[in-house]
This record gives C-alpha cells, structure tokens and sequence, in this order.
C-alpha cells in the first residue's frame, strides 16, 4: 500500500529525457506490484546468495518479481516470475526492456560497485527505483529515490548525507537463507574446527575490509574468552602472513586462527 501510494503521489518526468521511459504512471491495470531486481552479482557472490532467500519467500498473490541479470545468473531462473538475461545490452536496450514491462519499483542491488547499472538507471525507466543490499552508501543520484537499510548499517544522525529517503527494517535489512546458514553452522564445527572449541568467532570477509583499529579489538576478545578461535576466509599469503604477525605482537597464537578455502556454495562442503 505504500508504495502504490507513492507511486500515485509521484507522477514526473524521467530524471534523463529519454522518449518513452517512465512518466511516473503506472500503465498496468493488475492490483499487484510489479517489482524488478538489476545486478551483475547473482551468481556465487554475497549478493546472490542472500537475495535468492527473498526470491523463495515472497508472497506471489501479491506481488511478482522480474530479475535483470546483467551478468548471466541462471540459477535465478525459476525462482521469480520472469528472469531476463541482458548481460549483452546496452543500457539503452536494458532500460526500454525494463519499460516494457512496466516494472513499478525498480531495485538496484550493486549501487557503485564494478559492472553496476547507474547508466541504466538514470534513464529512470520505473517509476520508483531504490537501492538495496549490495551498496550500503548513498548513490548520490536524483534517479534513486530510496535506499533500504537498517539503523546499524546507517545510522539515523548520518541519514543527512544521503541523497535518498531511507526506508528503515526494523531489525536488519539483510536476508539470508536460514536453512544454509544452519547447515554450514553444523558443518563447520563438526567437520571443520571440531567439537572441543568452546567458543568460534567468524568474520567471512575480504581482508581488505578489516582495520588496525577492529582488528586489535578482536585479537583482546580472543585473549579473554578461554580456548576460542577466529575463523576467517583463507586469505591470500602475504595477507594471510600479516593478519599472523600482527596477531602475534598481542600474544594470539597461529592456532587462534581457522583460514576457510573456497569451494563452490552449491557442494555445501566447507574445508
């Protein structure tokens, strides 16, 4: 209800002035929403994994979900309503065929990461388009009128350096799939770091998302918390040797630390 209100409420032009996108009106005489997902990042990375769980869950009387895959995504199909392949289309071709069909609310979930679809965007061919999930800082672009968040990942006091209205979860804005998610738990700790840790504390980011600063609170943690260990992502060498050597000038020993190797997500193994 939302956003059919906001929808009404909003009629403008394209922010680009582009012949035939979006006016602000929707064309369609169908009471349910008509939502699209872009993204070059549905395949095996964070973002198509977290987001293929809302792709399961979502209430079909209601609503129905187009996906535009800037990078081919095949194991999308079938999950949504309509899966389409523009990996080899310009941004002009992608926007008239997101036109086409009369998507009502556009989500972008890559933001300004590498291969996104700003150019896209700009050319506003929904009428309300929205950032989500992949990018969690402003676009600072007029074509994107909202961002979804919560208030861990944008605080309330740094919402006036967003150039879009921030549409708060009430708990987290993330979501994943809890089936996996518990399985990999399980897996992890009996078949990767075994049964007699007391306490696993795990971070599966990229090296280059970690500071002195967290760091050295998470090396005091694992000094105070009897027979704990750091699981993280196996990192290349002289990453690897330097996460080590300054854990060292606090005392954390190499056997602290889990490195995980990657494996394909669909084998459900972890080593």
């Amino acid at each position: 209800s939302f956003a059919n209100r906001t929808i009404a409420a909003r009629p403008r032009e394209p922010y680009y002035p582009y012949t035939g996108l979006s006016d602000g009106n929707i064309k369609r005489t169908e009471s349910n929403l008509r939502i699209g997902f872009i993204s070059a990042y549905l395949n095996n990375h964070i973002v198509g994994q977290m987001i293929s769980e809302l792709f399961v869950q979502y209430d079909k009387e209601q609503l129905q979900l187009y996906v535009y895959a800037t990078r081919a995504a095949p194991n999308i199909d079938g999950m949504v309503d309509k899966y389409v392949d523009v990996a080899n289309h310009d941004a002009e071709t992608m926007a008239a065929s997101i036109y086409a069909d009369e998507i009502d609310i556009l989500i972008d979930l890559d933001g300004h990461m590498p291969g996104n679809s700003q150019a896209v965007l700009a050319l506003q061919p929904a009428p309300i388009q929205v950032s989500y999930l992949g990018f969690p800082g402003t676009s600072g672009a007029p074509y994107i009128q909202y961002i979804i968040a919560d208030e861990q990942v944008i605080p309330i006091d740094h919402a006036q350096h967003f150039s879009e209205k921030i549409l708060y979860m009430p708990h987290s804005y993330f979501v994943a799939h809890h089936a996996n998610v518990y399985r990999f738990v399980r897996e992890s700790q009996d078949n990767i770091v075994g049964s007699t840790t007391n306490i696993i504390f795990c971070s599966m980011n990229q090296v280059i998302k970690f500071d002195p600063d967290i760091f050295r609170i998470w090396l005091n943690i694992l000094r105070s918390v009897s027979d704990s260990r750091l699981w993280l992502m196996n990192h290349p060498p002289e990453a690897k040797l330097h996460i080590l050597a300054y854990a060292a000038k606090f005392m954390v020993r190499y056997s602290s630390f889990i490195f995980a190797t990657h494996v394909p997500i669909a084998t459900g193994k972890y080593d």
